[in-house]
């Protein structure tokens, strides 16, 4: 009896895989900055002897090549529509390059406008990413353009986002 080895003889190739779907993205708790939830903060022009309070953020999204976009709110409304007490403000798009972690600040005209606010009240700052693009109303309906696949079929994306709170107790000026 003699040993051979059977090879396949057709030739058939396996098909392209689909394209990857979106990873969800997540704010990392550990990097948020002020670290509590609940906290008084420092407004005005930064001094070394005043240091102002900043916002900041760290997101991770494996999607290296997706821009990850955030908003800004104070004291938003049930809506989150924009009104001169319930301002929104739009961060930088942040592109991944070859980091997963990228971090985010609150925008300049945010930290202004925090200078304006009552030391009487509690102020809700809320901060939602996501790596899609916002559409009007509820932060939470972003969006996504349809993913071509290589068949030709078209197919929805999901986009993700994710939310940090800070409940502002205090408003301190820099003299």
């Amino acid at each position: 009896m003699e040993s051979a080895c059977l090879l396949p003889q057709d030739d058939t190739v396996l098909p392209d895989l689909p394209p990857k779907k979106n990873s969800p993205l997540r704010i990392l708790a550990q990097t948020v900055q002020p670290a509590q939830r609940k906290t008084p903060i420092v407004v005005g022009a930064p001094s070394p002897s005043c240091p102002r309070t900043e916002f900041s953020l760290t997101v991770a999204d494996e999607d290296l090549g997706d821009p990850v976009r955030s908003q800004w709110y104070v004291d938003p409304n049930q809506n989150y529509e924009p009104s001169a007490t319930s301002p929104v403000f739009n961060g930088s798009p942040i592109f991944g390059g070859s980091a997963v972690n990228r971090t985010l600040t609150a925008p300049p005209a945010m930290l202004t406008y925090l200078q304006g606010l009552s030391n009487a009240q509690e102020h809700v700052i809320e901060v939602w990413v996501t790596d899609g693009d916002f559409v009007p109303g509820p932060p939470t309906g972003a969006t996504r353009p349809d993913r071509t696949l290589p068949d030709g079929t078209v197919v929805e994306d999901t986009a993700f986002t994710d939310a940090h709170v800070w409940i502002v107790t205090r408003v301190e000026t820099c003299p």
